[in-house]
């Protein structure tokens, strides 16, 4: 028997439910495919001498992190390290482009947090809050479009600084506005903020170490008609990218809820 819908809003916090709201708003708008170009901002940036973290941890399908972007992103982010530096910051690069099979995975893993975090939740509730902090399908997906930056921030001696709670935190703390956290955590965010939105990038309200530029949510952000950056199969033996089939199409999910 199928599980009846739970009303679980007055369990889920209030940011979270901001999130889901969100998210619907920007999963309609159009992608205008530019055809740009993936870089590697790792060489770049490691050519141009500026100091910067890479977090070398493996995937969520145990693989090589490929720190690319599309090169309209380039300028502009080199151009955010400048002004961070101003501030005795640096960026440390947690994710930038993901691979589709690392998008699935890393979706399920979310479904599978939020379904231990909310045992009663029936599966609707649980797959739009999981979305919150990992895209559900390709279209929607930054990092799958190369036009997404997830990064947090280190001092001088390069230790991580205090952003509030760490990446990637599964909860409402995650939130760039969130109140309750230190002063320091809130300093710390805010120059992230105004670095990177100077310099044209959109912030993710529910992440604060996610920012974007040309993809759905930097165009609902900044009241674009439309997105220029829609999601790109990379092959890097070969350096080309390809495109990605049936990308408003979910994830898969059946073996998590198959109990249900």
């Amino acid at each position: 028997m199928k599980k009846k819908a739970t009303n679980l809003s007055k369990y889920i916090p209030k940011e979270i439910q901001e999130a889901v709201k969100f998210d619907k708003t920007y999963f309609p708008i159009p992608v205008k495919e530019c055809g740009e170009r993936l870089v590697d901002v790792r060489r770049v940036i490691e050519g141009k001498q500026l100091k910067a973290v890479f977090n070398l941890d493996f995937t969520a399908t145990k693989q090589k992190r490929l720190f690319l972007l599309r090169e309209g992103l380039v300028e502009p982010l080199l151009s955010a390290i400048k002004d961070l530096e101003k501030h005795g910051l640096y960026p440390r690069f947690e994710y930038l482009y993901r691979r589709l099979e690392d998008q699935q995975a890393s979706f399920e893993r979310s479904v599978r947090t939020w379904k231990e975090k909310l045992p009663n939740a029936d599966k609707e509730t649980i797959l739009k809050i999981a979305g919150v902090f990992v895209a559900a399908t390709p279209a929607t997906a930054g990092h799958l479009s190369g036009a997404a930056i997830d990064l947090t921030l280190v001092d001088r001696n390069l230790k991580p600084v205090d952003m509030g709670v760490p990446y990637i935190h599964p909860g409402p703390e995650s939130t760039t506005k969130y109140p309750s956290i230190s002063e320091e955590a809130k300093k710390n965010r805010n120059t992230l903020l105004r670095a990177m939105e100077k310099n044209g990038f959109a912030n993710y309200p529910y992440e604060y170490w996610h920012f974007s530029l040309g993809d759905k949510i930097a165009a609902r952000v900044q009241r674009k008609r439309f997105a220029i950056y829609g999601p790109v199969a990379y092959n890097p033996k070969l350096r080309k990218t390809g495109i990605v089939k049936n990308p408003e199409i979910m994830f898969e999910t059946k073996n998590i809820f198959k109990k249900q």
